[in-house]
């Protein structure tokens, strides 16, 4: 099974065993135990590229955003447009200042009519090129750009948001099925670190390493909501990949990480740690929205 697919089943298997069938909503708020529609966003946009043998999205059906008053987003769209074949159609130039993290949401508006007036109708999924702005007042960009600027995707603390659609779903054609189209961003702060996270993903098309996923329960109980679902996974998907279930504050001296899942604020021993090409983690947390 291709490692990306994997992954998302793993997520489902998580929150489904770990959830009340009253609380799969989509909130994921710092210390929140729940996923939001940003987090499934960008999660969804990972699972569904077009890096496996059979991935469902593919190139002309991705549309890259650049911002061409924002160098590294230029240099970003053109390296990601050649080395993933993306038509030139579908490489959609923006201009969108980007000297502040949050835009407002009549900005926002404007932005994504133009953006959608462009969009080749097959498109089912957006990559971004930059890393700010990221919000539009309480949302995650990605989360805008997929289901389009809504404050019911926000909420304060932990309360519920509204639910996505797209939740659960087994759909190759989000934006087809459900007028969703999930959104990635290829980010980085200089020219060589966008092309350095290119050429991984690259390098993972069509491997199947050696590797482990790593499932961590820590002591905050906010972050563990998925740790009760840890044994169901590991039995259902063992055969796949090795699964190695551990209780500590994270692990350390690893070197075939392909997917790491765990529940805190901050990630210790990252430096002692090897993720592989193509490699998935995930920390239950977000400020983003």
């Amino acid at each position: 099974m291709p490692w990306l697919r994997l992954s998302r089943r793993i997520q489902t298997l998580a929150r489904n065993s770990a959830l009340d069938p009253k609380r799969r909503r989509n909130d994921r708020r710092p210390g929140c135990g729940t996923t939001s529609v940003g987090g499934l966003t960008i999660c969804l946009s990972a699972a569904v590229a077009w890096g496996t043998a059979n991935a469902a999205i593919t190139a002309d059906q991705l549309a890259l955003i650049v911002n061409d008053i924002d160098p590294i987003s230029v240099e970003i769209g053109k390296y990601y447009a050649a080395q993933r074949n993306i038509p030139e159609i579908n490489v959609i130039h923006i201009e969108l200042r980007h000297d502040n993290p949050v835009i407002a949401s009549n900005t926002f508006q404007r932005l994504i009519v133009e953006v959608e007036r462009r969009t080749p109708a097959n498109v089912q999924a957006y990559a971004l090129t930059w890393i700010s702005p990221y919000r539009v007042n309480c949302m995650s960009i990605t989360t805008a750009f997929a289901m389009g600027y809504a404050p019911r995707y926000c909420a304060k603390a932990c309360a519920a948001t509204a639910p996505s659609p797209y939740y659960n779903s087994q759909s190759s054609q989000p934006f087809s099925d459900f007028g969703i189209r999930p959104t990635m961003v290829i980010a980085a702060v200089t020219t060589e670190n966008a092309r350095s996270l290119i050429d991984r993903g690259i390098r993972s098309d069509f491997t199947h390493p050696a590797a482990t996923a790593y499932l961590v329960t820590t002591a905050d109980i906010a972050r563990n909501t998925r740790s009760p679902a840890f044994d169901v996974v590991k039995r259902r998907l063992s055969s796949i990949i090795p699964v190695a279930i551990e209780h500590s504050d994270g692990i350390r001296d690893r070197h075939d990480i392909m997917f790491y899942f765990i529940g805190a604020k901050r990630v210790p021993y990252l430096d002692s740690l090897g993720f592989l090409a193509g490699a998935m983690a995930d920390h239950l947390t977000s400020a983003g929205g």
